[in-house]
């Protein structure tokens, strides 16, 4: 469970900052920006992520990337298994 909070999937490029969405997040930009507000994140996204209280969207400067990428760091199995390559 706690490695399914940790799980984005990259949504877009720009200036110098990655955005990231939760992987099981469905939500569309308006609905997830008004959710955002509403739970005390920040409209944009967290500039961070906490494993405590993760965020449906982050929104990262390369000083915040520390984070494994699927098929370099680690594979998913189709029965959902995890297989760290390193």
């Amino acid at each position: 469970a706690q490695l399914n909070n940790r799980l984005y999937r990259v949504k877009k490029f720009e200036d110098g900052r990655i955005s990231f969405i939760h992987h099981m997040n469905s939500m569309e930009d308006k609905v997830l920006t008004k959710y955002l507000v509403a739970n005390d994140f920040p409209s944009a996204g967290a500039s961070k992520f906490d494993s405590s209280r993760p965020s449906p969207k982050l929104r990262l400067s390369k000083a915040a990337f520390n984070f494994a990428i699927e098929d370099k760091h680690f594979e998913v199995l189709p029965d959902g298994q995890i297989i760290w390559l390193f």
